[in-house]
């Protein structure tokens, strides 16, 4: 377990910009687990909303990032450095993170290339895991919003119900229209796929 002193010693981040308050799991150049308790008392919070204070997505991504620096530098030829962000990619927020949750931060290092490395990170609530809601209701919600997006037959709602119920992976074949005009079942799974 490192503390705020050790992690201080490892990467140059400072209050208030440090974003790791301990580090439970730590495989220099490997891989480091920590943790961030998120208070009513942190300063983005008097704007970010001052009616229902929400922590910033992209701090959740530097804090993973500080999480991986932590094992990237925590290295003995890497000590004393300095690491930057570079890029992210396939970034999702599944839920709001807002005061008294604690934050677990895990991240992994997949490749290192000379002075660039890639890591892949997940940050959860701990103890907060939330259930899904379940899918025939989900399914429903949707095809009532597509309803007024797109013109949606009840041939169409049938693939799209029985595609989803099998949790199908590739594209169904879209089915035309009952009036034969134009077919709409891709859209309906595109627009599926594409918010869930």
């Amino acid at each position: 377990m490192l503390g705020i002193k050790e992690i201080q010693e490892i990467i140059p981040h400072r209050h208030p910009f440090l974003l790791v308050d301990c580090v439970e799991e730590l495989e220099p150049g490997v891989r480091a687990v920590g943790y961030k308790s998120v208070t009513y008392n942190e300063p983005y919070f008097a704007g970010h909303f001052p009616q229902e204070p929400v922590m910033p997505g992209v701090l959740i991504v530097e804090a993973l990032a500080q999480t991986g620096a932590v094992a990237i530098l925590s290295v003995e030829g890497n000590k004393g450095k300095t690491a930057y962000f570079g890029a992210m990619n396939n970034v999702k927020f599944k839920k709001k993170v807002v005061p008294g949750d604690k934050l677990r931060l895990e991240c992994e290092i997949i490749k290192q290339k000379g002075p660039v490395g890639v890591g892949r990170g997940t940050a959860k609530v701990d103890g907060r895991k939330r259930r899904p809601a379940p899918l025939q209701k989900r399914v429903d919600s949707i095809l009532r919003v597509l309803h007024h997006l797109v013109p949606v037959c009840v041939r169409c709602s049938r693939i799209f119900r029985r595609t989803i119920k099998r949790r199908r992976n590739s594209m169904a074949r879209p089915s035309q229209r009952a009036n034969g005009s134009k077919w709409c079942a891709g859209r309906v799974l595109r627009l599926y796929r594409y918010y869930y």
